[in-house]
C-alpha cells in the first residue's frame, strides 16, 4: 500500500486496540481504507507500538485517540448541521453517548455499563425485569437459556456468543439503550428550512456488538424501542469502529459518511399516534424516481419496509388522520434507503405503552421476518 497521504489513527479501548487507515485524495477528502484490531493486552504505549508495527510503512502520519468522549462529541457535531445527531459507542465496560443539534453539542456522557463485563451494571440499573419484559414481548423462549447466554457474555466478553444467542443479546442491547434514553434526551429536529439541503436527523451506533455479533436485522427493534426513537431518523452503523477517530481527519460537516467507514442502514419513519392497533390511518405516497410512486396504506400496529438503496433519495406525501404526527419531517428531508431500506413504523408512540398488547409477540415475529 502506498503510504503517501495516508493517516493511521490508533484507538486503545478497554477490550480492543483499533488501527484505522484513512487516505486523503487530491480533492482534499479522506477515504476509509483499512481496519485492524487486536486485543488490549499491554500498556497503551506497547499497544500503539504493536499497531504501528502491524501496518509498517503503510502510512505517513499517526494520530492516537486521546480522549474518546471528547472525540466522539466533536465528530457528532459534524454529523448533521441541520438536524439532530446522536452517536452511541458501546464498549465492554462503558457506553459513550453524544447529542448535537444544528452542529452544536447539547450533551455528552460516559455511562458505566457496557456490552461485556459492564452487562452486570446494566442488570443492576434496570433490573432483571427489563430483560424479562423484552423476552416476553419478543416471544423468546427458555429464559434460563437466555440468562445463561448473558452470564457468559459477562465472563467471556471477547468471545462471540454464537448462533442462537440473538434473543439474549438483543435484550442486552435493549436494556443498554433504555438506560441511555433515560439519561439523554433523544429527539428529532424539524428544521422547517425549505432551502436547506441535507436536512437530516442521524443515529450512529458503534462498538463490538455491531461488528462481532450477527446481523443488524436481529437488533433493529432493540435500537428503535430502547432509544424510543420517534420521527425521521437515518440509522448508521459503525462496524469498523471509526467513530472516535474521525475528528482527526474531518474538519466540516459529513455528507458522504460512507467514504469514512460509516454504513447507512436505512431511514426510520415513525407515525406517532396513540390509537389502538389494526386501525386505518390513511396513506403514504413514496416517490423515489422509479417508474411510478408507491402508495402504502397506513395501518396501526404495522412496520413496513420499502426496499430502496442508500443512493436512492425520495419524497414522501402523508395523507393521514389528524391525530397522526410525523416528527422531524419536512419536504426537504434527506430520505434514503440502505441495507434495510426505509422502515415505516406505524406502531404508535410512546412505543413502550404498547408492550402489554397481547398480540405484540406475534406481531414482533412478523416485523422481523419483513426485514
Amino acid at each position: 500500500m502506498d503510504s503517501q497521504n495516508k493517516t493511521l489513527v490508533i484507538e486503545v479501548a478497554n477490550q480492543y486496540v483499533h488501527g484505522l487507515i484513512f487516505e486523503r485524495i487530491p480533492e482534499g477528502s479522506f477515504f476509509f481504507r483499512a481496519h485492524h484490531k487486536m486485543p488490549t493486552s499491554a500498556s497503551t504505549g506497547d499497544m500503539v507500538r504493536a499497531m504501528k508495527q502491524y501496518y509498517e510503512s503503510e502510512y505517513n502520519s499517526v494520530e492516537v485517540v486521546d480522549d474518546r468522549q471528547s472525540r466522539i462529541s466533536q465528530i457528532t457535531d459534524s454529523l448533521s448541521s441541520y438536524g439532530t445527531s446522536v452517536s452511541i459507542r458501546i464498549d465492554s465496560k462503558e457506553t459513550i453517548v453524544a447529542v448535537s443539534t444544528y452542529g452544536r453539542n447539547r450533551q455528552t456522557k460516559s455511562l458505566p455499563y457496557g456490552w461485556g463485563a459492564g452487562v452486570g451494571d446494566v442488570i443492576s440499573i434496570g433490573g432483571v425485569e427489563k430483560f424479562n419484559t423484552w423476552f416476553d414481548i419478543t416471544g423468546a423462549g427458555n429464559k434460563t437459556h437466555q440468562f445463561d447466554v448473558i452470564g457468559r457474555r459477562i465472563q467471556y466478553p471477547m468471545l462471540s456468543a454464537g448462533k442462537g444467542s440473538e434473543s439474549a443479546l438483543s435484550a442486552v442491547l435493549f436494556a443498554i439503550l433504555s438506560a441511555v434514553s433515560s439519561e439523554v434526551q433523544v429527539q428529532v429536529t424539524n428544521t422547517g428550512l425549505q432551502e436547506v439541503q441535507h436536512s437530516v436527523n442521524r443515529v450512529v451506533l458503534s462498538g463490538e456488538i455491531f461488528s462481532q455479533e450477527g446481523n443488524l436485522e436481529e437488533y433493529i427493534f432493540s435500537i428503535i424501542d430502547g432509544l424510543e426513537l420517534d420521527g425521521v431518523w437515518q440509522i448508521l452503523l459503525d462496524s469498523n469502529n471509526v467513530l472516535s477517530s474521525l475528528s482527526y481527519i474531518v474538519p466540516d460537516t459529513l455528507y458522504d459518511v460512507g467514504e469514512l467507514g460509516l454504513e447507512l442502514q436505512g431511514t426510520l419513519v415513525t407515525l406517532s399516534h396513540r390509537q389502538k392497533w389494526f386501525e386505518d390511518l390513511g396513506e403514504i405516497v413514496f416517490d423515489f424516481g422509479l417508474s411510478e410512486p408507491m402508495v402504502l396504506s397506513a395501518r396501526t400496529g404495522e412496520v413496513v419496509v420499502v426496499p430502496v438503496s442508500g443512493d436512492q433519495t425520495g419524497d414522501m406525501v402523508f395523507t393521514v388522520n389528524r391525530e397522526v404526527e410525523v416528527k422531524g419531517y419536512s419536504p426537504n428531508s434527506d430520505i434514503r434507503g440502505g441495507r434495510l431500506g426505509v422502515l415505516v413504523d406505524m406502531r404508535g408512540r410512546p412505543i413502550k405503552s404498547y408492550f402489554q398488547d397481547k398480540s405484540y409477540a406475534r406481531q414482533y415475529r412478523k416485523w422481523v421476518s419483513n426485514l
